[in-house]
């Protein structure tokens, strides 16, 4: 069976992939073995992407009713104020106490991210907790997660192209392949590629002392809840992780850490039972480039690797793990739904549109909902609230955490939806990412 095509299939011409053991000309092949097809609507399109220190980012305090404040750091972006936003702060390395049967037992771990609080505004993106000492990572997409883009068919070119040079380019709907601009692309040699690398739920096992990705001026008491995952692949870049739990529980944001490379701690919420994750396969610092010299041959197909494309001036025969942009073994992710949600919506449980598959673990989808006061649009993948923000406490004269929770993926076919009642519209977009 073939994992490759670039050919007609249900009679439209197309570039399809899959996972290797499946076939690829099933048109009616399980979402989860399709990693990626040009024919897809609304695919992921990276339009930035990178990885810069806390001390380059400005920082801003927004004030909210009743006295409640968030800190922030300010990362400029101008464009949709509804696109989806993933951003983590990074730390090194480091340890965390938690207690798990009643023994207090410390974890060391190589690498740590934590997901931030992310809300968009018309020239900045608002980043949460405001933390010194670490990184930002984010990516930013330039699709629209309130309704589906353009209609008309996707074009790709595997070859010339007239404006871009030799490679692969996955043009989005509407957009001319020929004469597309990189943000107009989903896949293009030139620039990064969004996909995901594994899949997995865990139960919670534990309790943390502490958040060392808290901000730090919180007395947030008991740490959030803790779980392990030994991983199937092996990520020694050790790379961001999607994290969201699938309980109502409380407004800690998630964290991962990398233990080794094949072993991660997630931790977050206050009572969770169960956490979904994904591995990012994605470089979040590789921005893109040409060929400093002619004759790299960055894409390539075999049985053996599928197809590949690698970062630019590396050979596909010399690439290692953290050089491809493009690989078919990977989920390139896609819009496959939309709702929106109106502020009137009585709290409960509701269908997700085009959930997965029966036999599914549960959906990764964007949820982005309007905060009227400060004119935010807050971000989530898997679930949504307003993190980070703080009120102080006279009785104990210290900050506390005056976190809400939106709304979270909570079964394979369900959301929850917990309000907002200063809210004018949410908007939910379920993804193609479930089990991979």
């Amino acid at each position: 069976m073939a994992d490759f095509l670039l050919g007609n299939l249900g009679g439209v011409t197309r570039l399809r992939t899959c996972l290797p053991g499946h076939d690829v000309e099933n048109i009616n092949l399980d979402e989860r073995y399709v990693t990626f097809d040009s024919t897809w609507p609304n695919a992921f399109r990276l339009i930035d992407n990178n990885v810069v220190p806390a001390a380059s980012l400005s920082n801003l305090t927004v004030n909210y009713a009743g006295g409640a404040t968030r800190r922030v750091k300010l990362l400029p972006s101008n464009g949709s104020l509804v696109r989806p936003v993933l951003a983590w702060a990074r730390r090194g390395a480091g340890s965390l106490q938690y207690i798990s049967g009643g023994v207090t037992r410390t974890q060391a771990y190589q690498r740590g991210y934590r997901q931030c609080g992310v809300s968009l505004r018309t020239a900045f993106i608002l980043l949460s907790p405001q933390l010194s000492g670490v990184d930002y990572v984010y990516f930013i997409f330039g699709n629209n997660a309130s309704s589906p883009e353009d209609s008309g068919t996707n074009g790709f070119i595997l070859g010339n192209h007239p404006l871009h040079g030799r490679g692969l380019f996955v043009s989005r709907p509407g957009a001319v392949i020929e004469t597309a601009g990189l943000d107009d692309m989903t896949v293009a040699t030139k620039k990064n590629v969004f996909q995901i690398a594994e899949t997995g739920q865990c139960a919670s096992s534990g309790l943390a002392l502490s958040d060392p990705m808290a901000d730090p001026v919180l007395a947030t008491g008991s740490g959030p809840v803790v779980g392990f995952v030994d991983l199937e692949g092996s990520y020694p870049h050790y790379p961001p992780v999607i994290v969201y739990f699938t309980t109502n529980a409380g407004g800690i944001a998630c964290s991962a850490y990398w233990i080794n490379p094949s072993r991660i701690m997630l931790t977050g919420g206050m009572g969770v039972t169960n956490f979904r994750f994904a591995v990012v396969a994605t470089d979040p610092a590789y921005r893109g480039g040409v060929d400093s010299t002619e004759g790299v041959r960055r894409w390539h197909y075999s049985p053996a690797t599928g197809l590949v494309v690698t970062k630019h001036d590396v050979h596909f025969d010399l690439a290692s793990q953290t050089d491809y942009i493009f690989r078919s073994n990977r989920l390139t992710p896609y819009i496959k739904a939309y709702e929106q949600i109106p502020a009137s919506r009585p709290f409960g449980v509701y269908n997700i549109p085009s959930p997965p598959p029966i036999g599914a673990g549960l959906p990764f989808a964007f949820f982005l909902h309007y905060k009227n006061a400060t004119g935010d649009w807050w971000c989530g993948c898997g679930y949504s609230g307003e993190f980070d923000k703080r009120i102080f406490n006279t009785t104990t004269d210290k900050w506390v955490p005056q976190d809400s929770l939106t709304a979270f993926v909570s079964a394979r076919d369900k959301y929850t939806w917990l309000g907002a009642a200063s809210s004018t519209l949410t908007a939910f977009a379920t993804m193609n990412v479930s089990d991979f």
